[in-house]
């Protein structure tokens, strides 16, 4: 058995649709991002995970034009994970911290272009 108080992660992928995005300020979030929680993470299904992690991801990660982009929590095969969908948005928030992994994202088929720093 999992340790409740071991700090579990989830990675969140962030990948341009366009071949730059529509805001400057944008220009250099694609990538991935560790997200790391700071609670008993074990307990809970991947799908929540997932809501949880991007609500943590979104309150540290300010995204100025979001329909340029694919955000997606991924399983740890790096497959995007549905989110739960009885998750209340916004309410795990305070629940981890996130960091930037690496400048480039995975590429998946609703992610048009090469690069979001291109």
């Amino acid at each position: 058995m999992k340790d409740p108080d071991f700090a579990e992660f989830m990675y969140v992928n962030v990948c341009c649709r366009l071949a730059a995005p529509s805001n400057q300020a944008d220009q250099d979030l694609g990538g991935i991002y560790q997200v790391d929680f700071n609670f008993a993470a074990w307990k809970l299904t991947p799908e929540k995970l997932a809501a949880i992690a991007l609500d943590i991801f979104h309150s540290h990660i300010r995204i100025g034009v979001i329909a340029d982009f694919v955000v997606d929590a991924l399983d740890e095969d790096n497959m995007p994970i549905w989110p739960d969908d009885l998750h209340i948005e916004g309410s795990a928030s305070t629940r981890g911290e996130v960091k930037q992994i690496s400048f480039l994202p995975f590429y998946f088929e609703d992610c048009e272009a090469l690069s979001c720093t291109s």
